[in-house]
C-alpha cells in the first residue's frame, strides 16, 4: 500500500535541502537551468518511489489459506491465487500479461494440478484437463473469423 507519511517525510527532506542549498546560499548563484534540473530530479525520485510502493506483492491470510497477489515491475498484476499454510498452491490461480490481459486460469488442490485449465494466446484458447495431476485431455480453439450474427435493437 502507498505510504503517505513516508513520502511526505522524503518530500520535506528534499524541500529542506533545496531551501538550504539554493535559497540560503548567498555565495553561489544558480540559474534557472540548475534549479530546473533539481526540480526534475526531485520529481523523478518521487515517481520512482511511488512506483516501488505499487509493485510490492501482497499476501493476506484468509482463514486456512493465504491469498497472494503478485505484480509485474510496471505495477500490473501478474498472478492472483491462494496458498495453503504449508506453502502449497490451492484453489484458482489466474495469470495476466504485462498489459493486464488474462493469459491463464488454473486449479490446484494442495499443490496438485486439478480440473480444467485455460490458456489464452492471441486468437487461440487452449483447454487442458487434469486428472491425478496429469494431463487427461487437451482441446484448442482458434478464432478464425468474427461475424455479427444479430444485434439487439
Amino acid at each position: 500500500m502507498f505510504n503517505v507519511k513516508k513520502m511526505l517525510r522524503k518530500y520535506f527532506f528534499y524541500v529542506n535541502i533545496f531551501h538550504n542549498f539554493i535559497i540560503n546560499n548567498d555565495k553561489r548563484r544558480f540559474d534557472m537551468k540548475t534549479i530546473g534540473l533539481f526540480v526534475v530530479a526531485f520529481f523523478s525520485f518521487l515517481t520512482i518511489q511511488a512506483q516501488e510502493e505499487l509493485m510490492k506483492d501482497t499476501y493476506i491470510k484468509n482463514g486456512n489459506v493465504i491469498e497472494a497477489t503478485l505484480y509485474f515491475d510496471n505495477g500490473v498484476i501478474s498472478q492472483k491465487g491462494f496458498f495453503t499454510n504449508d506453502g502449497k498452491l490451492t484453489g484458482k490461480w489466474i495469470s495476466y500479461n504485462r498489459e493486464g490481459n488474462k493469459t491463464a486460469e488454473a486449479q490446484y488442490n494442495a499443490g496438485k494440478k486439478v480440473g480444467t485449465w485455460f490458456f489464452w494466446s492471441n486468437d487461440k484458447l487452449t483447454e487442458v484437463n487434469y486428472n491425478n495431476s496429469s494431463i487427461a485431455a487437451v482441446h484448442t480453439w482458434k478464432d478464425k473469423d468474427t461475424r455479427i450474427v444479430s444485434t439487439n435493437r
